[in-house]
């Protein structure tokens, strides 16, 4: 896991990383490497803060492999997700609590408040304690009730180690494992104690710990009056763990009535009698729960 040390956000990115993002891009020859190279040198250390809408910002650590982004991969990140999800949010009545279940540095969850005007309360979990930092200062920027927690979650309370699959490196495909000796702390949804008059959003990216948060969120699931909740379904995670994604779904079928939704903008009808990869496309999926 990369380290990196705090320094305040410029509103201008170095025009070197402009030029590579371009490099990269075009697939120019070199580019990469001359990427890494810069990168390693502290080049980039300095974040920068980008504008997702006139009224939302983001500090984004661009020299963070993970999140080597500019203004266009912030606009691309699920863009089709929100052509959809938006929608479905703002039918419920204000003020609605999200919560977001390995937030990183916060990009999902302001992409939401931008969009959202009825999410009014916000909780973002995050482990890993370089993306918390950013995380922390984009939610403080926020004109709503927002905080940022420096946990995981699950279905126990304690302490957990982040692991790494052999299929991919990045901190964003590290998940938790219990151990009473290690140095993540972990909690549950329901430790949140949310009032049980407010409309819930829930999103979980939690590389094949959501089963586990979801047992652990039993209670808020049972006793908001409406809800939302958005899932991953990743076919790498699928075979690691052997949970196929509706299983998930199943689970949260148990508590109440959802209809799910998957594909790129959620939009397609999920039968969670059948595995989720006999029907949709072996890639990564989102899939929105919605409560009847």
């Amino acid at each position: 896991m990369e380290t990196m040390e705090f320094q305040t956000a410029s509103t201008v990115a170095p025009w070197t990383f402009r030029v590579l993002k371009s490099m990269v891009r075009r697939r120019i020859r070199g580019s990469s490497w001359l990427t890494e190279q810069l990168r390693g040198s502290g080049w980039f250390d300095r974040p920068v803060l980008f504008p997702l809408t006139s009224k939302v910002a983001i500090e984004v650590p661009i020299g963070r492999r993970d999140s080597f982004w500019d203004e266009r991969d912030l606009q691309d990140y699920d863009a089709l997700l929100f052509e959809t999800l938006p929608g479905l949010i703002n039918q419920l009545q204000a003020p609605v609590m999200m919560v977001d279940g390995g937030a990183d540095i916060g990009l999902f969850s302001l992409k939401v408040v931008a969009t959202c005007p009825q999410v009014r309360c916000l909780r973002a979990f995050e482990p890993n304690p370089v993306s918390y930092q950013s995380l922390s200062r984009n939610l403080a920027r926020l004109n709503i009730d927002a905080v940022a927690v420096n946990s995981a979650i699950s279905d126990f309370n304690g302490k957990g180690a982040m692991k790494t699959p052999n299929y991919d490196s990045s901190d964003h495909a590290r998940f938790l494992a219990a151990d009473p000796a290690g140095g993540i702390p972990v909690t549950t949804v329901d430790d949140l104690k949310i009032d049980p008059a407010l409309h819930v959003v829930i999103k979980l990216d939690l590389e094949g710990g959501e089963m586990a948060a979801l047992r652990g969120a039993e209670r808020t699931i049972r006793q908001a009056p409406k809800l939302v909740v958005i899932l991953e379904a990743h076919p790498k995670v699928f075979e690691r763990t052997g949970i196929d994604p509706c299983e998930m779904f199943r689970c949260l079928a148990a508590l109440r009535p959802f209809r799910f939704l998957g594909g790129e903008r959620s939009d397609r009808p999920v039968d969670i009698s059948r595995p989720f990869f006999d029907q949709f496309e072996r890639e990564i999926v989102n899939v929105t729960g919605v409560t009847l």
